[in-house]
Order: structure tokens, then sequence, then C-alpha cells
């Protein structure tokens, strides 16, 4: 298959499970609403993973995608240890390159990536990223300054 029709394939994988997604976990999130929040928070973690792992597959499989890793293993996930990554991006989707070696460490499921507080507002995907309990930050300068 030809490099280019591979990323269109890619990017309308990646938009058609986005985009049902949504649906399918704005559905369970209304039936799960009466129950105790930590079995909605346990559903939508396992399908926020089986999303990463589905796209994951596809950067692996489809796209050829290899992660060659160096320095120190990130914790083990028999030991409940938390590890911190931060990424310099240089650009917009060097998150998702980061899948595949979470994937790797077995480490994906616990994957929470932090983004711009106004990307929570955008329809559909915003209320995604939301359930999927991604971290938000916000900054102000005249406050931060302080």
């Amino acid at each position: 298959m030809a490099p280019t029709l591979r990323g269109v394939v890619f990017g309308l994988s990646v938009f058609f499970a986005c985009f049902t997604g949504v649906f399918w976990e704005t559905a369970l999130f209304i039936v799960l609403y009466p129950f105790p929040r930590s079995w909605s928070r346990n559903v939508m973690g396992f399908l926020t993973t089986m999303w990463f792992e589905f796209a994951n597959f596809l950067l692996i499989h489809l796209l050829g995608l290899r992660i060659s890793t160096h320095g120190d293993p990130l914790p083990l996930p028999s030991r409940r240890e938390s590890a911190l990554i931060l990424s310099n991006h240089p650009t917009r989707v060097d998150w998702m390159l980061l899948w595949p070696w979470f994937s790797e460490c077995g480490k994906l499921g616990d994957l929470r990536i932090v983004l711009k507080a106004p990307l929570r507002k955008i329809p559909a995907i915003g209320w995604h990223i939301q359930l999927a309990n991604f971290i938000f930050l916000e900054r102000d300068l005249s406050k931060d300054r302080e």
C-alpha cells in the first residue's frame, strides 16, 4: 500500500473511531451515571485503553512505526509505582508516538495526557477527553507571575 494511502486510511480510521467512540462512551456514561463513580471511571478507563490500543495497532502495523528507547525503563506494571514522562513536543501529535512505548511497557492504560483547558470545550471531542480523565492545564499569566 502506498504511504499516502496508508496515511489516509490511518487518519480516517482514527477519526471514525473517535466519532463512534464518543457516542458509545456518552451512552455508557448516561447508563452508569446513577451508579458509584468508580464504576464509570473503570469502564471509561477500559474504553480509553482499548482506543489507545487500536490507535497503537494502526501506528505499528499500518504505518510501520518503530520505536527504540534509551535510558531508564518505566516501573513494572506489577509494582504500583508511578512515572512522570515529560515530552517537549515539537509537533502537535507527538504524544501519539508515545503510545507504542507505553504499550510495550504495559502502561498504556495508565497514560494521562495534559492538555490546554480550552480543548475541553470542543463539542464531542472535548467531552471524550474529559471522560478519558485527561488533565487540563489552564494558564493565566497575571496569576502565574505571582
